[in-house]
């Protein structure tokens, strides 16, 4: 019962992994670059 449940879970799991990571990523980057714009663009 584990091993099915696990094996089902696992995409999930995958895939939030990725969208978490992508959506840090993106936090990390979109700071800098507003800042950077701001300054810059003015």
């Amino acid at each position: 019962v584990v091993s099915t449940k696990r094996t089902i879970l696992s995409p999930f799991t995958k895939e939030y992994r990725v969208l978490s990571t992508l959506s840090g990523i993106r936090l990390f980057l979109e700071g800098p670059i507003l800042e950077w714009a701001q300054q810059h663009l003015v």
